[in-house]
């Protein structure tokens, strides 16, 4: 019997978890390979949640609202040894690291495993605050935690963007004539935009002259296509110079951002349709209606993966005691939102709707 071992350190909430990547290359022992009834079972909830996706993609009323956007699928689609879009904040970083190892060890696409992989609505909401915003904490304490992205880079996209809205930090003119210019785009054409410049639904009830109609179609295009948070980015550029922005780290190093008002900022992203990538809803990233999808895996459920990889004759394991903490994490962070007042809840709820709908979620213990 010939195996074929690996060790990879699977990056999952900024922990290296060592996993042992088992391959069985000896074609005759490949009948020998059997599921265990746990992952049957994961198995057949992944394909069950693929087909109620379906189902509810057939709705019209969720047709009017979920875009197809292949051009999104292909930013966070990895092909190789199978097609899987992992938005943000869906474990994206471990994902793509694992798979780009798989793809020399395993070549070739297998377009009948095609997985979408998502994550509780209010759970990917904690992690971006955690990363960020550092789940609370001082702005200068940022380089204890390892962050991959350059600090300059986070101040632009945002801090600043959050402490304006905080009303710590007074919003240039300049700012807010970008801004507004963005936002008066988005309003202009339909906030869940298709790919392509005819897929646009213009927004009638705006009086807007419409020999301006084919430029702002291209602009909200392109903001699509290279995400939306970077427009935020931009309007700082635009709105406060180098050695301003120098002096407002500076002044507010010591600022932090509590769980509410990320989550305020976060509803004002979006009501200005400049949400960031880490936040945007699932549903907008993945093409959740077009992709034909044979899979929807829960992050949250530690089988599912395995189950996936055993179908490419690869045995994984996470320890238990990693299973055990991201259980934990997961219950806390529920709990955390739980608490939120009434008002934010209900609009987060709103803002999340089609990915509590699509992806098999309870919003209930959520609901006012």
């Amino acid at each position: 019997m010939t195996f074929l071992k690996n060790i990879i350190y699977f990056l999952v909430g900024g922990t290296a978890i060592s996993l042992v990547i088992v391959r069985v290359l000896d074609d005759q022992i490949k009948s020998a390979v059997s599921w265990t009834s746990s992952g049957e079972s994961a198995g057949q909830m992944m394909r069950e949640r693929a087909e109620h996706l379906v189902q509810e993609c057939r709705r019209r009323q969720v047709k009017e609202f979920v875009p197809t956007r292949p051009v999104m699928v292909n930013r966070y689609t990895l092909s190789s040894p199978f097609p899987v879009c992992i938005p943000p904040k869906c474990g994206s970083t471990a994902w793509g690291f694992f798979m780009r190892q798989l793809r020399h060890i395993i070549p070739g696409s297998r377009e009948h495993m095609k997985t979408l992989v998502v994550r509780h609505p209010f759970v990917r909401l904690a992690s971006a605050y955690r990363e960020k915003y550092l789940n609370g904490s001082p702005l200068n304490t940022r380089s204890k935690t390892g962050g991959r992205q350059p600090s300059q880079y986070v101040w632009v996209n945002y801090w600043i963007p959050a402490l304006i809205h905080k009303r710590l930090i007074t919003p240039s003119p300049k700012f807010l004539r970008r801004l507004e210019k963005t936002s008066k785009a988005f309003r202009f054409v339909a906030k869940k935009a298709g790919d392509t410049l005819d897929r646009f639904r213009v927004d009638t009830s705006l009086n807007v002259d419409s020999s301006h109609m084919t430029m702002r179609i291209k602009s909200v295009r392109e903001k699509v296509n290279r995400g939306l948070q970077e427009e935020l980015g931009a309007a700082v550029h635009a709105g406060y110079s180098e050695v301003q922005r120098s002096k407002l780290q500076e002044s507010f190093n010591n600022a932090s951002i509590s769980l509410v008002e990320f989550l305020r900022y976060v509803l004002w992203t979006w009501d200005m349709g400049i949400e960031d990538r880490h936040w945007t809803p699932i549903n907008e990233l993945c093409d959740a209606c077009g992709a034909n999808y044979t899979y929807v895996l829960h992050m949250e459920n530690r089988e599912e993966p395995s189950y996936l990889f055993g179908l490419l004759q690869l045995q994984v394991t996470l320890p238990e005691v990693y299973k055990s903490r991201s259980l934990s994490t997961y219950q806390s962070d529920l709990r955390n939102f739980e608490n939120l007042p009434r008002d934010l809840l209900a609009r987060l709820v709103d803002m999340y709707e089609l990915d509590f709908q699509l992806f098999g979620y309870d919003k209930q213990p959520f609901l006012v």
